[in-house]
C-alpha cells in the first residue's frame, strides 16, 4: 500500500508540474523528494515468499542477544517461521525500529528472530542510516517529512512529551494534520481517517 501510495504521489506532482494553473506555483516552487521503498530486499520477499514480511533481509547472529529467554524464542521461531535460514542465522530487522532515537526502549524485541527486533545497535542497517544521512544533510531546507505506513488510517506524529518541539511547530503539525483528515473526508474518501496525537499506533 505504502510504495502505491508514493507512486500516485509522484504521477500527481508531474500532472501539477505539466499544468498552466497559477494556484499551484507555490507546489512547482518546491523540490519533492519521494522514496516509495526504502527496504527493497524486504519488499521483493514479500511478493515472493511471505506476504507480511516486513523487516529487512539483512543476516544476524543470535549472539548479539545473549540470554536464556531470548535463546528459547530464537529456537521457537526458528522452527516456526520463514525468518531463519537453514544455517539459522536470524534474518532482518524492523527498519521502523533502528533509528538512534530511544532505540531499543519501548515495543522491540531483543531476540534477532522476532518481528520488532530493533537491530544490534542503532543504524545498524544501510537502508536506516543511508535516509538518516540524507535527512541530516538536508535539515535546513526540509520543510516537513512524511513517512508512509500500511496499517491503520491514522496520521501519526511525535507526541508533546516524547519530542523537543515546541508549543507553536506541535500546534502547527496538528492542524495540518487535522487538515489532511478533513481533506481526505471531503475527497470521498470510504476511510475513516483520525489524528494520532498521542503516539497510540506501534508499528
Amino acid at each position: 500500500i505504502g510504495p502505491s501510495v508514493a507512486t500516485w504521489m509522484l504521477d500527481t506532482l508531474t500532472k501539477m508540474v505539466a499544468s498552466n494553473d497559477t494556484e499551484l506555483e507555490n507546489m512547482k516552487a518546491m523540490d519533492w523528494y519521494i522514496l516509495p521503498v526504502l527496504n527493497p530486499d524486504g519488499y521483493e520477499y514479500s511478493h515472493e515468499y511471505d506476504r507480511m514480511w516486513r523487516k529487512t533481509r539483512s543476516r544476524h547472529s543470535e549472539a548479539h542477544v545473549p540470554g536464556i529467554l531470548n535463546s528459547a524464542l530464537s529456537w521457537l521461531q526458528s522452527h516456526s517461521s520463514l525468518s531463519v535460514n537453514s544455517d539459522q542465522h536470524c534474518i532482518g530487522t524492523d527498519l521502523n525500529r533502528n533509528w538512534d532515537y530511544r532505540w531499543n526502549e519501548e515495543g522491540v524485541s531483543r531476540s534477532a528472530c522476532s518481528e520488532h527486533y530493533a537491530g544490534y545497535r542503532a543504524f545498524s542497517e544501510p537502508e536506516a542510516k543511508a535516509l538518516s544521512k540524507f535527512l541530516q544533510n538536508s535539515r535546513r531546507n526540509i520543510q516537513i517529512f512524511v513517512s508512509l505506513h500500511s496499517y491503520g488510517q491514522t496520521i501519526s506524529y511525535p507526541g508533546e512529551k516524547r519530542s523537543q518541539t515546541n508549543d507553536e511547530q506541535f500546534s502547527n503539525v496538528h492542524e495540518m494534520a487535522t487538515v489532511a483528515v478533513e481533506t481526505l473526508r471531503g475527497s470521498g474518501s470510504l476511510a475513516a481517517y483520525r489524528v494520532d496525537a498521542q503516539h497510540e499506533m506501534s508499528y
